[in-house]
């Protein structure tokens, strides 16, 4: 009988020990599917941005999406990223992407806004990206630019010749980054990122340090963006950003020195919604507060 009991628990802890080896499967990276003026992006801060320079360097931020791709079972992983300035934001204006023209005239775009990279190389930029997180962060690498030449735009002629519009001169753009890191911790599974990226238009070159944060929210206020519902001020649903990111000492503003487009583009909110938080970091910290 002890004989059994003691082959029994032998196997017991055997069993226990295997287990425990094994352990619970590690997730993989964690990246919210958002293409950029889905009304689901990323809103993208520039944190070091020079506001008064008037040039490449004056950039708030902007909306952008990101799509993870991974090869049939393996652990390669790879994601895609665009801008809205590339996808959408210029057209607004007038301009049109000449890679994005020639790829409509193949058959490649669902409307102004829907060339994948499949059948435009240069709508997306992309990097790759880590099978598993480490201490709560995936950070990528190996990226390629996103890059787009935008033509110009011919002035506007009332019928006496006088100038309506002055238009505007073609214009090349690059985003590339050089360093780019998502949390992946519970409280925040692939929506928040930092990074560093160098942004060149024409002949203008500026290294920014980057925040980003899913989902991006529009605003007019700073009450636009509590995510608390305050039915008595008008507010029946919180704004859609994580309660756990804004408190008394990290409060949540609206940033209204750029209008926030919204998944169309043509009717921009006053500002957009951010938390005080600049840093994955920071944020995969607040699980232990």
């Amino acid at each position: 009988m002890k004989l059994k009991t003691l082959i029994v628990g032998s196997a017991a802890l055997a069993m226990a020990a295997w287990l425990g080896a094994c352990g619970t499967p590690q997730p993989h990276c964690l990246v919210v599917s958002s293409p950029a003026g889905s009304g689901y992006s990323y809103w993208m801060k520039y944190l070091n941005s020079n506001t008064t320079a008037g040039d490449c360097s004056s950039l708030v931020g902007d909306n952008i999406g990101f799509q993870v791709y991974n090869k049939p079972r393996t652990n390669d992983f790879s994601m895609a990223f665009t801008a809205q300035t590339f996808g959408q934001q210029l057209y607004i204006v007038g301009n049109t992407s000449t890679e994005a023209d020639e790829a409509a005239a193949a058959g490649g775009c669902m409307g102004l806004a829907g060339c994948s990279g499949q059948e435009n190389p240069k709508a997306n930029g992309s990097m790759k990206s880590p099978a598993f997180p480490t201490s709560s962060v995936c950070e990528m690498s190996d990226f390629v630019p996103e890059e787009q030449h935008f033509d110009a735009i011919p002035p506007t002629l009332d019928d006496d010749g006088g100038i309506v519009d002055p238009g505007a001169p073609a214009t090349h753009i690059v985003m590339n980054f050089t360093k780019l890191r998502f949390a992946n911790s519970t409280n925040a599974p692939g929506t928040v990122f930092d990074g560093e990226l160098d942004y060149t238009q024409d002949t203008c070159t500026f290294h920014y340090k980057v925040f980003g944060m899913w989902p991006g929210i529009g605003c007019s206020v700073d009450a636009d963006c509590n995510p608390i519902a305050d039915p008595d001020a008008g507010y029946v649903f919180g704004s859609g950003l994580n309660p756990t990111f804004v408190d008394s000492a990290h409060p949540v503003h609206c940033n209204t020195t750029q209008p926030y487009y919204d998944s169309f583009g043509d009717d921009p909110s006053d500002g957009v919604c951010e938390i005080s938080y600049t840093s994955v970091d920071d944020i995969n910290a607040i699980k232990t507060q």
